[in-house]
C-alpha cells in the first residue's frame, strides 16, 4: 500500500478514503455533465451543473455494492457503535457520554471536546487520540 501511494496513489481506488471519493466526485461529475475547464478549478469550488442533479448518494453503501476493500465485518462494526476502543480517546468520549446520560446532564462533545452544558464548567480539549486517560475527564464525571 506504500509502494503505490508513493509511485500512484489513485491505485489505491478500493482501500483508501480520499482516492475512493475523488473517483465517486469525478464520476459524478461526468454522468451529471458538470463542467471544469482545469483540474486546478477543483480547488477554487463546485463546478455548475447544466442541470439539477437527480439524487444524492451516500457512501455508506459502497461496502455492500462491493466499491471498497472490506477490513472488518458488520458484526464487529455493531460492537464498535457501543464499545470504543479502550486504548484511544474514544474511550474517553464514551465514558463521558455514558456517564452523564445516565446522571441527565446537557453536554456537547465533538472530536476534541469534551463539555457540560453549564456555563460553570470548563471545556476539555482531548488532543492527543491515543490518551484513554485523562484526568480531567475522571474529575468532571466524578463531580456529576
Amino acid at each position: 500500500m506504500l509502494e503505490k501511494l508513493e509511485s500512484d496513489p489513485m491505485q489505491l481506488d478500493r482501500e483508501l478514503d480520499w482516492v475512493i471519493k475523488r473517483q465517486w466526485i469525478e464520476s459524478y461529475m461526468t454522468r451529471n455533465r458538470l463542467v471544469v475547464a482545469r483540474s486546478e478549478d477543483l480547488a477554487d469550488g463546485p463546478a455548475v451543473p447544466r442541470h439539477p442533479p437527480r439524487s444524492r448518494a451516500s457512501t455508506t453503501g459502497w461496502p455492500r455494492r462491493d466499491m471498497v476493500e472490506r477490513i472488518t465485518d458488520d458484526e464487529t462494526i455493531e460492537q464498535a457503535k457501543h464499545e470504543p476502543p479502550q486504548t484511544t480517546r474514544a474511550r474517553l468520549r464514551g465514558e463521558f457520554i455514558r456517564q452523564a446520560n445516565l446522571k441527565g446532564k446537557d453536554y456537547r462533545v465533538d472530536w476534541v471536546y469534551l463539555k457540560l452544558n453549564d456555563p460553570e464548567r470548563e471545556t476539555i480539549l482531548c488532543k492527543d487520540p491515543f490518551q484513554s486517560h485523562d484526568e480531567r475527564v475522571e474529575r468532571l464525571i466524578r463531580s456529576f
